[in-house]
């Protein structure tokens, strides 16, 4: 006899392995399909800003084209809850002439190869325009972002906004997105200081016996973890003071 299942019937562990067969927008949409699966993917959006700036590369005036070296992807989610990565920014090229410059995601730090090449972009416009690298992240694989300008003469490339947008499977309640977006409201992810003190306070907290999950109240806490300037810092922030989400906390920093 053969079993049918209805979809949200399903384990969510099922509902996550046919996720990861989707693009980020399909799996956001398969998320808002109904209640029971997006309580299955829990599906976020947090992005991490690594420049609004313009950056600037200029091609060699002969000779063989040269890979850049940008910089180290920030991965600073746990990779087994990221479905996906897309590097996105607004770009173009010198805007006259023939066009060369590319964008390249490589796994390798040291060299941008065939061999070490996850994706790269379409030759870049003469107009300004919107760009995005979608690629899948391996467990134990670390990627770097390389441009290619174009050498002979006049070719350069311009970036601005450049910005990592993470696809994740959260936790309930959004932790690691909504902790993300108030840790860089609040500014303290622009330095190691702000980032560690930050860590150390939830640390501190984590240790706490009486500490609550997020789906117990505080009322049955006692009398001096309510009022501990640690929690009372934290709330004033708008981070909840429970398990769950101070270890998403401690998973991002």
């Amino acid at each position: 006899m053969t079993t049918t299942w209805m979809i949200h019937e399903l384990p969510a562990e099922i509902h996550q392995l046919v996720s990861t067969f989707c693009t980020s927008r399909d799996a956001v949409s398969l998320s808002r399909t109904c209640s029971s699966l997006h309580d299955a993917l829990w599906i976020s959006k947090p992005t991490w800003m690594i420049t609004e700036n313009f950056r600037h590369w200029t091609g060699p005036p002969y000779g063989e084209e040269n890979h850049c070296f940008l910089q180290e992807l920030p991965i600073i989610f746990p990779k087994n809850i990221i479905h996906s990565m897309r590097v996105c920014c607004m770009w173009r090229d010198q805007g006259f002439g023939n066009r060369k410059g590319r964008l390249i995601i490589s796994t390798n730090r040291d060299e941008c190869n065939q061999d070490s090449i996850v994706l790269q972009s379409e030759i870049a416009e003469h107009d300004e325009g919107p760009l995005e690298l979608e690629f899948k992240v391996h467990p134990t694989v670390q990627y770097y972002l390389w441009c290619l300008v174009g050498s002979g003469g006049g070719h350069q490339l311009f970036v601005r906004q450049l910005r990592v947008e993470y696809v994740l499977w959260d936790l309930p309640n959004l932790h690691f997105a909504r902790t993300l977006s108030i840790l860089v409201q609040e500014g303290t992810t622009e330095n190691l200081f702000g980032v560690k003190s930050v860590a150390v306070m939830a640390s501190t907290l984590l240790g706490e016996e009486e500490l609550p999950s997020s789906t117990e109240t505080s009322t049955s806490m006692s009398t001096s973890i309510v009022h501990s300037p640690l929690r009372s810092y934290m709330e004033e922030m708008g981070i909840d003071v429970n398990r769950e989400s101070l270890s998403a906390l401690l998973e991002i920093s």
